[in-house]
């Protein structure tokens, strides 16, 4: 169970750090040049959805997504784009701009977070529209097939942990293949699969029983054998973990946020940094919602009379109010690591 808590721990960590990285990495090998961009940060945020979608219009469904208040201040990230042919563009930026829009999960459905990027992606000329559509659909279909794995897997409880790793990351690449072009597949994925097929395999090999020697020696192999893009990218990260590790010990010695702020502009960059804000937020906004989530238990079961049964009840009131589906099943795990 140690083992568990303190791989999930970096795991977060490093995944946290991974994906801040990789958002700010150039060269993606699928990116078509000289394109003809569908400029997100200042198109008219009022034009209408015309794409014939079966998703009703909410009323609740905000012209923009920049409106809720998790990304106040902050642009849209990553690129909806055709090229010169009018091709849909298809290379990590579009996935990042499908991914933004569904980290809104929480505060707006998904049929809502559907409808603003079709109103996007009607802007687009044909025949990047159509296959804009026809990828999206693609996209959610694995999302929702991940999401099915992630929920059986729950039900089924603890185990080797480093076991459900390797089947969970397994199953991931084979969900991404059945859903989407090979193409595509290489766009998004290719420098996150290196990544977490290194990280496993630097897992396995700690966690093995060979000796601290041969441990050191395979894993020295290992870095000796990676992409010199991977390599890069490990630089990278090194770079943001010691960076987060100085904002810590800033905040610590009550350094202003602005200084913070300059002291990872100056680091990683001001796209970096403005990602790295943007998950502080929510990093800290899932943390008050744990923390009033343990105020409530503890007040709960603090009442006398009650029986254990209605105490139970109470408590599962106050999650289906406050957290969704997802979020519960994240709960007992979240709240373990709260209270170490």
């Amino acid at each position: 169970m140690l083992f568990e808590k303190k791989t999930l721990v970096t795991l977060s960590i490093v995944s946290i750090l991974s994906w801040v990285v990789i958002q700010n990495f150039s060269g993606s090998p699928s990116e078509v040049k000289h394109s003809t961009t569908t400029n997100l940060h200042t198109s008219n945020n009022h034009e209408t959805s015309n794409s014939g979608s079966d998703d009703p219009v909410d009323t609740d469904t905000p012209d923009s997504i920049l409106e809720l208040s998790m990304f106040k201040l902050a642009s849209v990230d990553g690129a909806l784009r055709a090229d010169d042919n009018g091709e849909l563009i298809v290379d990590r930026k579009l996935r990042q701009w499908i991914d933004f829009h569904l980290s809104a999960m929480g505060e707006l459905s998904l049929d809502n977070i559907k409808i603003l990027m079709n109103q996007k992606i009607d802007l687009l000329p044909m025949p990047a529209r159509q296959q804009a559509q026809e990828l999206l659909a693609s996209y959610l279909s694995y999302k929702e097939a991940l999401a099915s794995y992630d929920n059986e897997f729950q039900q089924i409880g603890p185990t080797n942990h480093l076991d459900n790793l390797q089947q969970r990351h397994s199953w991931q690449k084979r969900l991404r293949r059945e859903a989407l072009s090979p193409e595509a597949v290489e766009a998004f994925w290719q420098l996150d699969e290196l990544v977490d097929d290194y990280a496993l395999e630097e897992l396995v090999i700690t966690n093995s029983d060979i000796s601290d020697e041969e441990k050191a020696y395979q894993l020295e192999k290992m870095e000796e054998a990676l992409p010199e893009e991977l390599k890069s990218f490990r630089r990278d990260l090194y770079i943001a973990s010691n960076l987060e590790e100085q904002v810590v010990k800033s905040r610590e010695d009550g350094e202003s946020d602005e200084s913070i702020r300059q002291l990872r502009i100056e680091q990683v960059g001001i796209e970096a940094t403005e990602r790295l804000e943007a998950l502080e937020v929510k990093q800290n906004e899932w943390q008050k919602r744990l923390l009033a989530y343990d105020r409530e238990v503890k007040t709960v079961n603090s009442i006398e009379g009650l029986t254990e049964q209605d105490k139970q009840a109470r408590i599962k009131t106050y999650q289906e109010s406050n957290f969704n589906e997802k979020e519960q099943l994240r709960l007992e795990t979240a709240m373990s690591l709260l209270q170490e």
